[in-house]
């Protein structure tokens, strides 16, 4: 019996020595991404541990790429101009995205919503040209942090409700005009924490201009281009793009765009279509307005233009 003990406790010997620990080697810039990483699949009652997984993170010059992870030697690799160009909500992406694929073993996801949302936090690239993804809405982020941990959560319920753009509620019209000019700026004077709709209708514009802009607060824009590489929507806060679709159906002769405050959201429509939707943000200050880029300058629009409140 004695013998079977010492047998027993030798092989214990030997397999422990046999194991190796796991190690991680991450630089200083790294830390703070890669342990909130850890922390968000905490938040989702993931059990991941950093200490459980081999893990080494190097900044380096790479070509065409922002980032690699190599899956058989779980080394990412980080582009050294990429990184010191990128603010912090992009360098978020593109850590969690590399230890998608490194921790989680995820492989790449470009499916996207049709309105050309991204569905997948493991889409291809940080600005996909296929798909649109929204990396500075706290509602955004929750949704792709919720997906990145479980492949199968569907969007939330709030992108689906309000996409109608039939208004619930009585109009009060602060402005109700129609103008023909190379332009348009005002102050909205009512107060902004009330559900409001800001719409611009432009008028024969197809054939003389090649850009048309709803613009709110301050560098805050919702546009429409014809002459980019395809029909392109886009979205821009503080002149950070956080939508854009270059798949819109071709329009006629007449555009109309819209901007939505509905309880907690902005909702954007183009042509009375819902396009795209995340938290209403306080503006920096009251004005909006129009910019059209024409094929020769002065060149006039007319436009309809209305905003109201909803009550």
């Amino acid at each position: 019996m004695k013998e079977r003990i010492i047998v027993f406790l030798l092989i214990l010997i030997v397999v422990s020595s046999c194991r190796k620990e796991k190690t991680q080697t991450i630089p200083d810039e790294f830390v703070s991404f890669v342990d909130g990483f850890f922390e968000e699949a905490f938040n989702r009652n993931v059990d991941l541990n950093l200490s459980d997984f081999n893990l080494e993170i190097k900044l380096e010059d790479i070509q065409d790429h922002a980032g690699t992870c190599n899956t058989r030697n779980s080394v990412i690799r980080i582009d050294e101009e990429t990184w010191l160009n990128i603010d912090d909500q992009q360098k978020e992406w593109l850590i969690y995205h590399e230890l998608g694929h490194c921790i989680l073993e995820r492989s790449h996801n470009n499916n996207k919503a049709s309105n050309g949302e991204c569905l997948s936090f493991m889409n291809e690239q940080m600005s996909n040209p296929d798909c649109s993804s929204n990396l500075y809405s706290v509602m955004w982020r929750d949704y792709y942090l919720d997906e990145l941990f479980n492949d199968c959560q569907e969007l939330p319920d709030w992108y689906s409700t309000n996409q109608e753009y039939v208004d619930n509620g009585n109009r009060i019209y602060q402005v109700d005009t129609t103008v023909t000019a190379t332009g348009f700026g005002d102050l909205v004077e009512f107060d902004l924490n009330k559900n409001f709709v800001i719409e611009f209708e432009f008028f024969n514009w197809t054939e003389v201009a090649d850009f048309i802009s709803i613009l709110w607060g301050n560098n805050n824009s919702f546009s429409f281009c014809k002459t980019c590489i395809q029909n392109n929507l886009s979205i821009s806060l503080n002149q950070k793009t956080i939508y854009y679709n270059s798949d819109v159906e071709n329009i006629g002769d007449n555009s109309k765009l819209t901007i939505k405050k509905i309880n907690d959201r902005h909702l954007f429509f183009f042509n009375e279509q819902f396009v795209h939707t995340f938290e209403y943000t306080e503006w920096e200050n009251n004005s909006f307005g129009t910019i059209i880029w024409a094929e020769e300058i002065g060149t006039e629009i007319t436009m309809d233009i209305k905003v109201y409140i909803l009550e």
